[in-house]
């Protein structure tokens, strides 16, 4: 029998946090943010934080700041208007997205170097505006307009539009991924017809789609409808999607935020308002804390849920500014909040005293280049100390190299692989893998790596 669940106002409750709580804001005037208006906020792995504005992108990592604008001179910043910003490791090493008033734009994180901005002038972008942009686990670019979503895969272009693939609407509001699965579903969230579901099978057949001109629906299913006729989801205006798992998602609206654990439409909903203690109805951003918790922006402050208990912040807290355009979880769980008059960070202190500066979770990144001729860098970080095994395995399963094996404290690594074996000679050409082993934790994680000669 289907259940379907929507919690009374009684049972909620208003949750106190057990630790001190430190806040900290950022502003224009004590700080070199180009903008007290902030539009989004993105957390490298590494920690380093950037800061979209209506004035141009800033760079934060947590002492020096780097301002990055469009100017006459400097045309490589699409535009100074941000509306997203989406961290990847690529082949060659970490970039970053920037979704704009006007383009995309792609900056190299290591060499503070920009590419040329896509605009539908010069890349067959549906839209100028970009929303919001979204990178899944195949590396394909996930791109939010007012005219529909761009797909690019590193090569090819396709496009997902009401008129090809039965989206609910073409005026698309954000993308939320799940990467589980055979079948890697996506949330499109459209500004007032709801959500349209649709599974997408690779990368490679995004390729086959631009070369072929092939109808989406080979590649990518029709979509599903959530909307307020096939689902308990009773506000159409979406405003932001979190992805948890492939059951469970959360909805932010224009009036309340909905969480969602089953894959059918109408089972297992439950919802959230001001009435019982959200911060505002008028939902802006989610985000999923270090804990399992919610964080929801609104324009009336920020709230947490867990457990179904919500905790609210506003400006009478230590917020900046009750209007919060986006939150972000940094990687010791404190939270940055993207306001309309500067940011503000929320971090608890335990209980001898001392902020937690430290990963929240414990995970096998990516390396990059990849492919790769010669050698490569490892990526991975830990959110608690641990013996640590960092192995390499051919395509047979057979252990090639053991790079790293010892205790390690809670941090940041890259690792080196020169493309050599356990004797000191150099592999072939071939599909390898890096396999990294948390052995308090029982947490294993593994990536697949090209070398190439």
């Amino acid at each position: 029998m289907k259940k379907f669940y929507l919690i009374p106002a009684f049972l909620f409750v208003i949750a106190t946090i057990g630790f001190a709580e430190t806040w900290t804001s950022y502003t224009m005037e004590n700080c070199q943010l180009p903008s007290n208006r902030i539009l989004t906020v993105c957390i490298e792995p590494t920690g380093i934080k950037w800061f979209g504005t209506d004035a141009g992108l800033a760079r934060f990592d947590g002492t020096d700041w780097l301002v990055f604008t469009k100017t006459s001179e400097t045309q490589t910043l699409a535009d100074n208007v941000i509306n997203d910003i989406t961290f990847e490791i690529t082949n060659n090493g970490p970039e970053i997205w920037i979704g704009t008033e006007n383009g995309l734009s792609i900056l190299a994180v290591d060499a503070y170097t920009f590419a040329t901005p896509y605009r539908n002038d010069n890349r067959p972008i549906l839209s100028n505006h970009v929303r919001a942009v979204e990178v899944d686990s195949n590396h394909v670019k996930w791109i939010a307009t007012d005219n529909g979503v761009s797909i690019f895969d590193g090569h090819s272009w396709a496009d997902l539009t009401k008129e090809n693939s039965m989206l609910v609407n073409n005026d698309i509001v954000c993308i939320g991924i799940d990467n589980d699965g055979d079948s890697l579903w996506r949330y499109i969230g459209t500004s007032h017809s709801g959500i349209s579901r649709v599974s997408f099978y690779g990368n490679e057949l995004v390729s086959a789609l631009a070369d072929t001109n092939q109808n989406p629906l080979d590649a990518i299913t029709s979509a599903s409808p959530y909307t307020a006729d096939w689902t308990y989801m009773w506000n159409d205006s979406i405003t932001a999607i979190q992805v948890i798992h492939p059951q469970k998602h959360w909805v932010g609206t224009t009036y309340g935020v909905f969480e969602h654990d089953s894959t059918e439409t109408k089972e297992l909903w439950t919802y959230y308002l001001s009435v019982q203690g959200l911060a505002d109805n008028s939902v802006t951003s989610l985000a999923e804390g270090s804990d399992g918790s919610i964080w929801v922006g609104t324009k009336g402050g920020a709230s947490n849920i867990l457990n179904m208990q919500i905790s609210s912040f506003t400006e009478a807290d230590g917020l900046v500014n009750n209007a919060v355009n986006d939150v972000a979880v940094d990687t010791d769980g404190s939270i940055w909040f993207a306001t309309e008059a500067g940011v503000s960070h929320y971090s608890n202190i335990n209980a001898i005293g001392t902020p937690r500066t430290l990963p929240a979770k414990s995970r096998l990144v990516s390396n990059y280049p990849n492919p790769f001729n010669a050698s490569t860098v490892i990526l991975y970080y830990l959110g608690s100390r641990n013996r640590v095994q960092l192995s390499i395995y051919d395509l047979s399963g057979k252990k090639i190299t053991l790079l790293i094996d010892e205790m390690q404290s809670p941090d940041y690594y890259r690792i080196f692989w020169d493309g050599k074996d356990q004797f000191g000679r150099t592999v072939p050409a071939g599909i390898y893998f890096a396999r990294l082993n948390i052995i308090d934790s029982q947490i294993s994680d593994c990536v697949k790596m090209l070398l190439i000669k």
